[in-house]
């Protein structure tokens, strides 16, 4: 790949204003506590941004109104307050050097967008390369900050999780010393996944039904204890791929009102949660597809809107056998039901 932006020259020039970034805040009364430094990039356009902060800054940050009632996980946790930058105290503007070349970078990546998107993410991911290669080129400087303990320094993109990029410029040892919670939930994981597959499903289909019903069962307070989700839960149940496509069948009747729950109550509650594991898992047998069938036609016999999303569902798995859906203007309407019989 030939470039035109000159990035030995760009990263030197981002290295130069980082250098005297933290040399000009580290003479400063403010410099006390500091936990995080992060390169804040914006990839689709080449903008950095400097941000970092300090014990002290998020304590300002907290006596904000709008932050005053958060609980303590809505701002230690690993995606609370603490590690959110645009939350961070502290900034740096690019500057004018530093904007032409990103404009210049820009400018080109637009370019290969519009002829080649492979060719423009290996272009974006470059540029990413270059932003953690200028982190672990900083560690020097950083030993003007008074850190914390548990003091990260990384890079962020916009167009990415902020977590996305973080183990490459973080030790591990660090890395957990920052966010024990996740630590937490990896050696849980690990010990989820040494049980028996179908221990497994069960694990993770009664945790997700759990958090639905909004029931604190053992498996969800374990989780909320991690400050875990059902978002969590269903990239599990996702991750066991077929294994858990039956458990998720049976999930799907029961939300449907079709089937009683566990605790023999019947319900009706969001079937597109099931729906779109299985779009994501895209994998099932016979019997588990006669089932949806059975809840797609007396969906439809019943005017439920949810038929589109189960026609839907099976197309994506099994494409070759089941069209896509066909709808009214308005999505209210399967038109194609004939097709799925």
């Amino acid at each position: 790949m030939s470039f035109t932006v000159d990035f030995p020259s760009f990263k030197s020039t981002l290295l130069q204003h980082c250098r005297n970034t933290i040399e000009t805040f580290s003479r400063t009364p403010d410099n006390r506590d500091v936990y995080a430094f992060v390169l804040d990039a914006q990839s689709s356009i080449g903008a950095i941004g400097i941000r970092w902060n300090t014990l002290e800054g998020l304590a300002q940050t907290l006596t904000h109104k709008s932050y005053q009632n958060y609980p303590h996980d809505r701002i230690y946790a690993y995606n609370g307050l603490k590690y959110s930058v645009g939350d961070y105290h502290f900034e740096d503007d690019n500057n004018d050097e530093l904007w032409s070349f990103s404009n210049q970078f820009a400018e080109e990546l637009d370019e290969m967008w519009d002829s080649d998107d492979e060719e423009g993410e290996r272009y974006r991911s470059f540029f990413i390369d270059m932003l953690v290669e200028a982190i672990q080129e900083l560690a020097p400087e950083f030993e003007k900050l008074h850190r914390t303990d548990d003091f990260i320094a990384y890079v962020t993109d916009h167009d990415e999780d902020d977590m996305a990029f973080m183990k490459r410029t973080i030790p591990d040892t660090q890395f957990y010393k920052a966010f024990p919670d996740i630590q937490q939930y990896e050696e849980f994981i690990q010990r989820i996944r040494s049980l028996p597959i179908t221990e497994q499903v069960g694990f993770w289909s009664r945790a997700l039904v759990d958090f639905k019903l909004n029931n604190d069962s053992k498996e969800v307070l374990e989780l909320k204890s991690m400050h875990r989700n059902e978002f969590d839960v269903i990239e599990q149940i996702t991750a066991l791929g077929s294994h858990a496509v039956g458990s998720i069948m049976t999930m799907l009747e029961m939300f449907c009102g079709y089937r009683p729950f566990y605790d023999g109550v019947t319900r009706k509650l969001d079937v597109w949660t099931c729906q779109s594991i299985l779009i994501d898992i895209a994998q099932a047998n016979e019997d588990e597809i006669k089932r949806l069938r059975a809840i797609l036609s007396r969906q439809y016999e019943e005017g439920h809107q949810g038929a589109i999303n189960t026609a839907r569902t099976l197309h994506a798995l099994d494409p070759n056998r089941f069209p896509e859906e066909a709808t009214d203007e308005g999505r209210l309407h399967l038109l194609n039901i004939e097709e799925y019989k």
